[in-house]
């Protein structure tokens, strides 16, 4: 049994998350009281300015090139099926701008230079639709 701060009740230590520094290798708030307590920590300008921080970390250390190329491999069967979905644009001739409409209804928009086109899988997201 080990006390939580937050609850203000005696909890089992399966509900503790682990925690290498403290003595009893528990983290000191339960694991519901905890993913709160990021989730609040996050919405600080120190949370945001950390965030970026490991980001920036990840990227420079070459990892992410890594990450992307070991996700490629594992889903690469569902990447490539995704590429074969035709949408069709819809022009607005007033404000020059393609409409896509996915399957969800949910559209896309792009400004172009003024024709109909067929585009596969234009996803701004994802990557750049040309």
């Amino acid at each position: 049994m080990k006390y939580c701060p937050d609850c203000r009740q005696e909890r089992p230590e399966i509900e503790f998350g682990r925690n290498k520094n403290s003595r009893d290798g528990k983290q000191p708030y339960c694991l519901t009281h905890y993913k709160i307590r990021r989730k609040l920590y996050s919405k600080t300008e120190r949370g945001k300015e950390t965030e970026k921080a490991r980001k920036l970390r990840f990227i420079k250390s070459g990892k992410s090139s890594q990450y992307n190329k070991l996700y490629y491999k594992k889903h690469r069967e569902r990447i490539l099926s995704s590429k074969s979905v035709e949408r069709i644009a819809e022009i607005s001739p007033c404000s020059r701008t393609e409409t896509f409409k996915d399957g969800k209804n949910k559209p896309c928009v792009k400004t172009v230079a003024g024709k109909k086109t067929i585009i596969l899988n234009p996803r701004p997201v994802m990557r750049r639709i040309q």
